[in-house]
């Protein structure tokens, strides 16, 4: 969650680490991926990545000296996670419940106050909101939608 919102604000070189996945993978699975592993492949290993409970790796993380941890943990394992450490841990977990909701936009604005990229997710929520207006005004008019994946 921290590399995908990162690449969002433009804020990829902030980062000083990375977990396994980004590592070692290249997905496409992962719309950051594609256009960040090569700055990401290189960062040292803080993390095996993925889930909501920690599973970083607190002396490698403390070794990179961040000024602050943005992870995608639950509050309680981030919580963990800065007693481990001694470093401030913002919790960035969300879950959506519709296609980019308001848990979404709380979180990218939470992730830009902590960076200073306001002005940009400020941008990027403008463009969400003009492509939902958007889609919302070419479908008004179907009486029978369908549900359909993203």
């Amino acid at each position: 969650m921290g590399p995908r919102l990162a690449s969002y604000l433009d804020v990829v070189d902030m980062m000083v680490g990375a977990e396994d996945l980004d590592i070692n993978d290249m997905s496409a699975r992962y719309d950051y991926s594609p256009v960040y592993h090569n700055e990401l492949k290189n960062l040292p290993l803080v993390g095996a990545g993925g889930g909501e409970d920690n599973n970083a790796y607190a002396e490698a993380i403390v070794n990179v000296m961040p000024d602050v941890i943005l992870a995608g943990f639950s509050a309680e394992a981030s919580d963990e996670l800065q007693k481990q450490t001694g470093i401030p841990v913002v919790s960035i977990r969300y879950r959506t419940e519709a296609f980019i909701d308001d848990g979404f936009y709380k979180v990218l604005r939470l992730f830009a106050d902590v960076v200073g990229a306001n002005e940009r997710a400020e941008q990027i929520l403008s463009y969400i909101d003009d492509c939902k207006e958007d889609l919302n005004s070419r479908t008004q008019n179907i009486e029978n939608k369908k549900s359909v994946y993203t």
